[in-house]
């Protein structure tokens, strides 16, 4: 392999890329964001109702006036929130803040936590902030909205002001700069950073890209330039290509030159090897790209890289999906190749793949180039990318025939023929400027450690609030379980070969357990035997479904979980290490990422332990609030001066670790040098844990334009007929009967508050009711969208607009704020014919049985909500005998239990486990329909899961009369988390006020 080397001989060091974070459509994280990417996830949707209506705009192509043919796009969740106290801002100033500063500000601090780089260690230092930019909407809001303009309107629209803001908040001293070259600001935005570092401008860099869709104006302009897919897909390389759909997101990379990284034991997740930059200068047209100068570039790139363009395993393209730009880009690679010699790829090779994130997740604009790198280096660190969305036939206007390259249809194994992979990614802006960047797998098996397994380590972990704290807690939680059940796993599956009596060989294929004759009664014998290693009682209900050995003992170590959902008023996260990396972590490398690279705050929590096992028991104690070895401090004001203790002279105690404690947990700044601690155990490296659990906190600008004229009167003209209202007690119809106990309802059915709750399923009984009001006793709803959770204490309505096959409902929470519950079309196909399941039944469950795997699992729905009977069990189905009645009296009842027992239904048929890494909520639904003439006495309830993976459910009554139908039900993960005995106690109080 050749040396990496600039133009004039020099040598060119690799920059290693040390954290990451980011936040993209359908995914709040980087392991969410690979998860749907291999599991080809569809999620871009119609623009949501709370960001703006599309149908007051929506138009054909070539429509006269304001309007756009587009009505998709991939959007995040939650950029209305932002933790401004995290950041001593003030709620006045953030208001006046683009949200991009925000979301990106809190991007670059997970980012830096992913290093492992704590706020302390930073300040002062040579760190540049490098940010691709271009769109702003928020700006246009205010101005129409009127706003009226304060003191902060400057530096909140500035945006320069989004890496400057970085800069000033850590107290950075490098380069911060805004880079607006259109689509392609990350990608040069990371160019110009890796060339800052290898000039010595900054030790270590931010680099990043953030893009928002907050208004419809580039909607419209983009469809004027017939620019986006009327069909709503970036099917990009395809026959069909009809242009791109636009994205939203925030992503950030931290970067240093490799030799600092390795010596500092950082977690590489990969390097870059060359980038390069150029302007297409003066081409077909202004936004026409050039295919000579996209040659150009990548060959320049891989120059500097001191790599042959045919070493590539990939090129991660622009690829917009455009049927002009496509081919154009084909043939730049094709021309990029010649160049470079790489014709002379040999035969028998595998191919250059070509492939494009935009086909999953649309065009991320300013952020796309960032995003494109992510994927390109979690492809890498896998072995393995995930195939184009929506390709079925090669555009007839690209040949790759001889070209040594083709398009991924499917996920493809990536090989690495004797080097280290490595990836080109391209990105290229509509006003000419193109980029490409050369990236290199990192070694990942290089950078383990020892264990330490056996002796003491101090565990350190801190936040803003107690409520951070817990979900602090439960994150790490989440890792060590990972990493425990692993080991577990192999151990169950020795004992289960043991117990079931089945020969094993070294690297035999896993034993199919109908192929070994184990017959359900041989299973469950087994099963009790396990009940040691286990560590709880382990039943065939838990392990339905299985086919083999492997899956069973798989099933049993996931450790059930004690808590109940998550506080959704939290961003959470996961760790973007791979499923090897996970597997290996360790005590020592835990500690010292929590000790060194996160910034001690006023609540904390301090403890000893000996291992992944001590460790995780010690969490679960904290979360359970239940005593433990473990010392709380909240520290006020600027702590205590205390001497820090003295060092240890060999390997510390456990006693003086505590010491250790005491102060790390009293001093307001302790200063814990790892020399110091330990000084007979070698500094291990570090490990990418869970980012800080922001709070997710509304921060918006408050309205003062009146509401249109002809708006106010079409709606005050229907008000009085098509208006339900929702209140904290229950909703109340024009009647004032109360039909559903919002809050109460969902404090019972889950142990916990309704706030922070995912809250907007209650919407789907107003969805019913509003329909039923509408002089139909029969009727139906399609394209259902259920909001974010949100505080309901304020009350709800349910309101309908338009007419015929335009007519829409909507349920908005209401309050000092507005979210959006639901939103679904009223249907005008007939709801009569709802088709039964069929599924063999292989196994049942009786209703006392399925509660008590809810309890151990964490949930505890109220005794009167509990009304399953029997569950009958299938492949992919489940079939739930019950026993409720529609009454008046009785309503609030019959809802709440029929949706929370079709909610854990959906949940346990997705994962019988329960497992707390995620729990499946309804937030799509294709089709409702309802009779309610067949609500009197619901029966039978049944949930299947159709194989393109979406869920089914039926109600009917004790006639087999269909009551209530939901198909093609998409759903959401929502992790679980710990909320102790006391915090119960204090919630249940509150709501019987």
């Amino acid at each position: 392999m050749k040396t990496a080397a600039t133009s004039d001989g020099k040598s060119a060091p690799p920059v290693a890329i040390v954290g990451m974070h980011g936040r993209f459509p359908g995914a709040a994280d980087t392991a969410a964001f690979w998860s749907n990417l291999v599991a080809g996830t569809d999620v871009v949707g119609e623009i949501p109702g709370d960001r703006w209506n599309w149908r007051r705009l929506h138009g054909e192509k070539s429509a006269e006036g304001e309007t756009s043919y587009s009505r998709w796009g991939g959007f995040t969740e939650h950029v209305d929130c932002f933790d401004a106290g995290f950041f001593g801002i003030l709620p006045r100033e953030a208001e006046s803040m683009d949200p991009q500063q925000r979301l990106f500000l809190q991007t670059a601090h997970s980012a830096f936590e992913d290093a492992g780089f704590a706020a302390r260690d930073l300040a002062g230092r040579k760190v540049g902030v490098f940010v691709g930019v271009g769109n702003a909407d928020y700006p246009v809001l205010l101005r129409g909205d009127r706003v009226p303009v304060d003191a902060y309107r400057g530096t909140g629209m500035a945006l320069t002001a989004i890496p400057n803001r970085v800069s000033f908040h850590f107290d950075l001293r490098g380069p911060s700069s805004a880079v607006d070259t259109a689509c392609s600001g990350s990608l040069v935005a990371l160019h110009r950073a890796v060339a800052s570092l290898r000039d010595g401008e900054c030790e270590l860099a931010l680099v990043g890209g953030v893009n928002l869709l907050l208004g419809p104006e580039l909607y419209v302009a983009f469809s004027k330039a017939e620019m986006l897919s009327p069909t709503g897909r970036c099917r990009t390389f395809d026959a069909g290509a009809d242009g791109y759909v636009r994205g939203e997101g925030v992503a950030a990379l931290v970067l240093r030159p490799l030799s600092a990284a390795l010596a500092d034991g950082d977690y590489v997740y990969g390097l870059i090897r060359g980038s390069a930059e150029n302007h297409g200068g003066r081409a077909h047209s202004f936004t026409a790209p050039n295919p000579d100068a996209q040659a150009e570039v990548i060959r320049d790139a891989w120059m500097r890289a001191g790599l042959p363009l045919e070493n590539a395993a990939f090129i991660e393209a622009h690829g917009t999906g455009t049927p002009l730009g496509d081919p154009i880009e084909i043939d730049g690679i094709k021309k990029a190749l010649a160049l470079s010699g790489g014709s002379d790829r040999p035969n028998g090779d595998p191919p250059i793949y070509v492939s494009s994130l935009k086909s999953h997740i649309g065009h991320l604009e300013a952020a796309a180039g960032i995003a494109a790198v992510i994927k390109a280096v979690l492809s890498m660190q896998r072995s393995e990318l995930p195939g184009n969305q929506h390709f079925e036939h090669l555009n007839p206007q690209i040949e790759i025939g001889d070209s040594h390259l083709a398009i991924p249809e499917r996920n493809v194994p990536l090989q690495t023929r004797g080097v280290p992979l490595c990836a080109g990614v391209s990105s290229f802006g509509f006003g000419g400027v193109n980029a490409h960047v050369v990236l290199e797998g990192g070694d990942s098996a290089a950078q383990r450690g020892v264990d330490g397994e056996g002796r003491p380590f101090l565990i350190l972990l801190s936040a803003r609030d107690e409520s951070g704290l817990r979900a602090r807690a439960a994150q790490l939680l989440d890792v060590v379980q990972y990493a425990e059940g692993t080991a577990r796993q192999r151990q169950l599956a020795l004992e289960l070969y043991d117990a079931l009596a089945i020969p094993r060989t070294p690297d035999a294929a896993p034993a199919d357990l109908a192929a070994n004759v184990v017959s359900p009664t041989k299973l469950a014998r087994a099963l009790e035997q396990l009940s040691t290693t286990a560590g709880r009682r382990v039943t065939l209900a838990d392990v339905r479904d299985c086919v083999t050995v492997e899956e069973v003992a798989e099933r049993i170590a996931r450790r059930p979980s004690s808590f109940v959902l998550r506080d959704v008023s939290r961003l959470i996260s996961g760790t973007t290490l791979p499923e090897n990396a996970k597997r290996s972590i360790s005590v020592p490398s835990i500690t010292r990422t929590l000790m060194l690279g996160r910034e001690p705050m006023s609540e904390r929590l301090a403890f000893v332990v000996r291992g992944l096992s001590d460790l995780t028991k010690r969490l679960e104690s904290f979360l359970a609030d239940a005593d433990g070895e473990w010392k709380r401090f909240t520290l006020r004001g600027r702590g205590e001066k205390l001497v820090p203790p003295e060092p240890s002279s060999g390997h510390p105690s456990e006693h003086h670790l505590m010491r250790w404690a005491e102060y790390w947990g009293l001093v307001k700044a302790p200063k814990t040098p790892w020399a110091g601690i330990y000084p007979d155990f070698p500094l291990p490296a570090k490990t990418p844990l869970p980012a800080y659990p922001f709070e997710l906190k509304r921060i918006w600008f408050r309205s003062t334009a009146p509401a249109p004229a002809a708006e106010a009167e079409e709606q005050g003209q229907k008000s009085r007929s098509n208006v339900t209202h929702l209140h904290e007690g229950g909703l109340e119809a024009r009647e004032g009967r109360r039909l559903l106990p919002i809050s109460v309802a969902w404090r019972e059915c889950w142990g916990a508050s309704t706030v922070g709750l995912p809250s907007s399923l209650v919407a789907l009984p107003v969805l019913v009711e509003h329909l039923e009001r509408s002089g139909s006793r029969a009727g139906a709803a399609d394209r259902i969208g259920l909001g974010r959770p949100c505080d309901l204490q304020a009350g709800a309505t349910a309101r309908k607009s338009g007419d015929g096959e335009k007519a829409v409902i909507h349920c908005i929470a209401e309050g000092p704020t507005t979210a959006a519950l639901l939103e679904a079309r009223v249907a005008s196909v007939a709801p009569g014919f709802i088709p039964q399941p069929s599924a063999e039944c292989t196994g049942t469950v009786d209703g006392s049985e399925f509660y008590k795997m809810l309890e151990r699992a964490g949930f505890q729905p109220d005794a009167r909500y509990r009304c399953v009977r029997r569950v009958a069990i299938g492949r992919g189905h489940l079939g739930f005998e019950v026993d409720l009645h529609r009454t008046a009296a009785e309503d609030g009842r019959f809802w709440t239990a029929l949706i929370s027992t079709v909610v854990l239904g959906i949940g346990w048929l997705l994962d019988p486990a329960l497992s707390p890494s995620g729990f499946g909520m309804i937030w799509r639904v294709g089709m409702l329909r309802f009779d309610a003439d067949a609500y009197d006495h619901v029966v039978r309830i049944d949930i299947a899961q159709t194989e393109d993976g979406t869920i089914s459910v039926w109600a009917r009554n004790d006639r087999s009369k269909p009551a209530l139908g939901l198909t093609d039900v998409l759903t959401r993960n929502f992790s679980l988390a710990p909320v102790g005995r006391t915090e119960l106690r204090s919630r249940a109080a509150g709501a019987g006020r």
